[in-house]
């Protein structure tokens, strides 16, 4: 059964953001990150997935990955939260399941 998807690609203008956090916070809010803290000799991992945690993807490369096409608005909205600092693009694909098994996807 075909599967609606999209191809959603991003690059980062590093010299466009203010600071370093700004940009942390883009990749962090993307990406999701793990925090360990020490307190009273005890530690504590904190974990926030961010949107690619949250959301069943296939990473393609660094700045590429794949979703279905129900979760597109939400990364499109993200994405437009930067502009400016990142570039995006989305292309709409189908997947075809069949396809996927047989090569080994």
């Amino acid at each position: 059964m075909p599967v609606e998807a999209a191809v959603v690609t991003y690059k980062a203008r590093l010299e466009r953001f203010e600071s370093r956090s700004e940009r942390n916070k883009f990749y962090r809010g993307l990406h999701g990150y793990r925090r360990k803290v020490r307190r009273n000799d005890k530690v504590y991992e904190y974990e926030k997935p961010g949107l690619l945690g949250e959301t069943e993807h296939i990473k393609v490369a660094d700045s590429a990955f794949i979703i279905e096409r129900e979760h597109l608005e939400k990364f499109r909205n993200y994405f437009d939260e930067w502009s400016g600092k990142v570039e995006s693009r989305i292309y709409l694909i189908t997947l075809d399941d069949n396809e996927m098994i047989e090569d080994g996807c």
